[in-house]
């Protein structure tokens, strides 16, 4: 989970703003509350690990190391489980956690959605399905009674299908990238998906540019926003591709109880030195896709969201482990 890039990370103003426009709004500024602080130590064996998370609606957590080690974490920040040697979780692609508290992951080899949940004091597999799409998973949720998974198309078109419960894909959805270059479509692959329960419908972020969508069960497009405005093309290179980087990088977002996005993105622009900075903020949308506040400094890279509305980070640190951190928003007094 730890991003290619060595440029520094600057500190974000939080403020608050009033939409694509930019103007005044009654000054309300806001604040991260940090609840608990989990850390997973790294075993002493383990090479360096690619820690990801799946966060529960009920605010346990299921945390993978990326090979076949899983811990599941409950809403206090306790480790209920640390359970190595788990095949059906090796070479994960992407993984979520439903409304049972239940863990599924999409495997690459073989191409499976296995279905774990603890039982009798360990972690189990209860179900496992082929995987019937051709789509390369990035991301996943789970959406009713299937999945909706977010991933590199073959065939470049839409990013998003619709799941049903044992692997089947049933509709392909999505917007069509900017153009048909592999810059434009790997911003579609690496965006970021949310689904929100109550509401029903999905809300996607490709990573790059700055824009929202929000789609039906079935597919339909409901809403969209640029958020971003005008993108600064940025000059700075990812060291590991070459390739430019995004003015406005999407890395993920969660849907509050509220019907709030909150958006952890970061923006490239040129400093008063001249310069270009790197700042990593969470931004504060509203059901309209509005921005209304933005909070700098966050403790690490946005997981996702419980039902009461908390938001959850990890951070990797090379060598020990991952931090996980619970927090909630409230205005600065």
């Amino acid at each position: 989970m730890t991003r290619s890039t060595t440029t520094r990370i600057a500190i974000a103003l939080a403020c608050a703003l009033a939409g694509r426009a930019q103007t005044s709004a009654p000054a309300t500024v806001y604040r991260f509350v940090q609840d608990w602080q989990a850390f997973v130590p790294q075993k002493a064996s383990e090479a360096a690990s690619d820690y990801r998370a799946a966060i529960c609606p009920d605010g346990s957590a299921y945390i993978s190391d990326g090979e076949d080690r899983v811990i599941n974490v409950d809403y206090h920040g306790q480790i209920l489980f640390d359970q190595r040697n788990l095949p059906d979780i090796r070479s994960v692609l992407a993984m979520t956690c439903d409304a049972g508290s239940r863990l599924a992951a999409i495997t690459a080899r073989p191409r499976l959605i296995n279905v774990i949940q603890p039982m009798s004091g360990a972690l189990v597999r209860t179900s496992s399905y082929a995987l019937e799409s051709a789509l390369t998973p990035r991301r996943m949720v789970a959406a009713g009674m299937g999945y909706i998974v977010l991933g590199a198309d073959p065939a470049g078109t839409k990013p998003l299908r619709l799941l049903g419960q044992t692997g089947n894909e049933e509709i392909a959805f999505g917007p069509r990238p900017l153009d048909d270059s592999g810059s434009a479509l790997r911003a579609m692959a690496r965006g970021s998906i949310a689904w929100d329960a109550r509401r029903q419908h999905l809300v996607f972020a490709p990573e790059s540019p700055y824009h929202l969508y929000s789609f039906s069960p079935a597919g339909q497009l409901l809403r969209e926003a640029d958020v971003g405005g005008a993108t600064f093309q940025s000059t700075i290179t990812d060291w590991a591709t070459g390739m430019p980087l995004p003015g406005d990088a999407v890395q993920n977002l969660a849907l509050l109880p509220s019907g709030e996005v909150a958006v952890e993105v970061i923006r490239t622009r040129p400093s008063n030195s001249g310069t270009l900075e790197r700042t990593q903020t969470v931004e504060l949308l509203d059901a309209a896709f509005q921005v209304v506040a933005r909070i700098g400094n966050p403790p690490g890279e946005l997981q996702g969201a419980d039902d009461q509305g908390n938001l959850y980070f990890t951070r990797s640190v090379v060598g020990a482990g991952v931090y996980e951190t619970r927090l909630h928003i409230e205005p600065q007094p």
